[in-house]
């Protein structure tokens, strides 16, 4: 009954919360490392979120608020940005990862 609402501020992640899913109170920090954030449900009410930080990482929640990290799920080589994570479920059991690659700013 609860809507989430999860934004960038730099490296770390804020989070906002609505009834309605039109109107969002701001709620204060989920995470201090890791951004660009893509959140899905992964059954059992549970959700993982994958996130920018060292490559393309990821946490579990089941109420949207405390999270368990899961750790690296994709490391960036020494000279390269892997972030803005946007996995898809193609079918019941498969998942497709879309993300960006780019050269570390100079």
């Amino acid at each position: 009954n609860t809507w989430f609402m999860y934004a960038a501020q730099g490296q770390k992640q804020i989070y906002a919360t609505s009834s309605d899913g039109l109107s969002f109170s701001y709620k204060g920090t989920t995470r201090q490392q890791g951004s660009v954030s893509k959140t899905v449900a992964i059954g059992g009410d549970k959700y993982r979120q994958f996130y920018c930080d060292k490559g393309i990482s990821s946490s579990s929640t089941s109420d949207g608020i405390s999270w368990t990290d899961e750790g690296v799920s994709l490391a960036a080589p020494a000279d390269k940005i892997i972030c803005d994570p946007s996995p898809v479920q193609v079918d019941a059991n498969n998942w497709l990862m879309i993300y960006k690659v780019a050269a570390m700013p100079r």
